[in-house]
């Protein structure tokens, strides 16, 4: 007779509330060896979608960098500034089709927050905290 040795992980109540989200929706860069990639997620090209880059805001250190990643099937930017006033001039990832992935979009090294906003669809707004 042959015993089968299952293995049953256990999980600690703080390690199965690690793998829940986060309360305010934050992603750091730290973590990731200085890089980041936010989501345009599928949809987000519509204003009554509810959609928004995700996560939002993105916490990132000095100089870290951002790849975003167009999940939607609409073509999308992540430009600094605002919809009223345009673009700042701080970053900008240019036109990112759709399944397709910006370039590593370096980060400012002043710490601050940075609204960015895609200048195609005003209404998908975002925020960068340098820290």
């Amino acid at each position: 007779m042959a015993f089968v040795m299952l293995t049953i992980p256990f999980l600690s109540p703080s390690e199965i509330l690690a793998q829940g989200t986060n309360e305010t929706n934050t992603a750091s860069a730290s973590d990731a060896g200085g890089q980041l990639t936010v989501v345009m997620p599928p949809g987000s090209a519509t204003a009554t979608s509810g959609g928004g880059n995700e996560p939002d805001p993105v916490t990132v250190s000095p100089g870290s960098t951002i790849v975003w990643d167009n999940q939607d099937n609409a073509l999308h930017t992540a430009t600094s500034g605002n919809p009223e006033t345009g673009p700042d001039g701080t970053f900008d990832t240019g036109l990112v089709a759709a399944s397709e992935q910006s370039e590593s979009i370096p980060m400012p090294t002043e710490p601050g927050e940075y609204a960015y906003y895609c200048t195609l669809h005003p209404f998908l707004v975002g925020t960068v905290i340098v820290q």
